[in-house]
């Protein structure tokens, strides 16, 4: 199925400047079922729901990442407000809050959102948590964090949708606020779909105009190997 129009394959909504459509490739058309062009928000809503209903969830890492857990036992991170974009199965969320953390939450798929509340219930751990598109909603929640935690959400981004979201974090800390960010080192070739992939200097490109950067070192991805295959990323804004 090809785009018809300068129209998503998916909504049928016109695509535009301000909600681009993407080729659907890689990872996300399995998931998704078909290929042509739609907007990113489409397809990650409609591959996430695909994949929660088939159980093939590869971004769920089935615990807290360790670099965080390492930042909490350092005390390099102290209980405070905390958003977290694309929680997922929550894990990180979930020991951010069971550590004194006032965390927020945002994921776009309604599934996903319904998981992670049982599982706070379940374990008697008070999360905010809600349904939202994080780039381009949340303007209500402007100013209101110290952290903004993320795993493994910024390789979902196609290059056009990017310098967006570094405004959204931006908008979302507080003056002194920090990004926490665990995020995908490089790969060769590089991928020309999700999940991409970074080299240090493309972070530093990404970030630098909005964020002041405090370190980009080399971690794990969580899945149990010992690779430094990821970034571990910390930046505060600049104001």
């Amino acid at each position: 199925m090809t785009t018809q129009n300068g129209r998503c394959v998916i909504c049928g909504k016109a695509l535009s400047e301000d909600n681009p459509g993407i080729p659907i490739l890689g990872w996300a058309r399995d998931l998704v079922g078909t290929d042509g062009i739609a907007h990113y928000l489409c397809i990650s809503r409609l591959a996430n729901e695909t994949g929660y209903a088939r159980g093939a969830t590869p971004w769920s890492i089935g615990r807290p990442h360790p670099a965080l857990v390492d930042l909490v036992e350092r005390r390099v991170l102290t209980p405070c407000r905390v958003f977290e974009p694309g929680p997922g199965h929550g894990d990180n969320a979930l020991y951010l809050a069971s550590h004194g953390f006032d965390v927020t939450a945002a994921d776009i798929s309604p599934t996903a959102i319904s998981i992670l509340r049982a599982r706070a219930v379940s374990l008697g751990v008070s999360l905010n948590v809600i349904q939202a598109e994080v780039i381009y909603g949340l303007d209500s929640l402007a100013d209101q964090f110290d952290v903004v935690f993320e795993r493994s959400f910024l390789q979902t981004l196609p290059p056009q949708m990017r310098p967006r979201y570094v405004q959204r974090i931006v908008s979302l800390l507080r003056d002194e606020g920090q990004y926490v960010g665990i995020i995908r080192g490089p790969r060769y070739p590089p991928p020309n779909t999700q999940p991409y992939a970074f080299s240090r200097q493309d972070l530093t490109n990404l970030f630098e105009r909005h964020l002041t950067i405090l370190e980009i070192t080399p971690t794990v991805s969580g899945h149990g190997e010992n690779e430094l295959s990821f970034w571990l990323t910390r930046a505060r804004p600049k104001r």
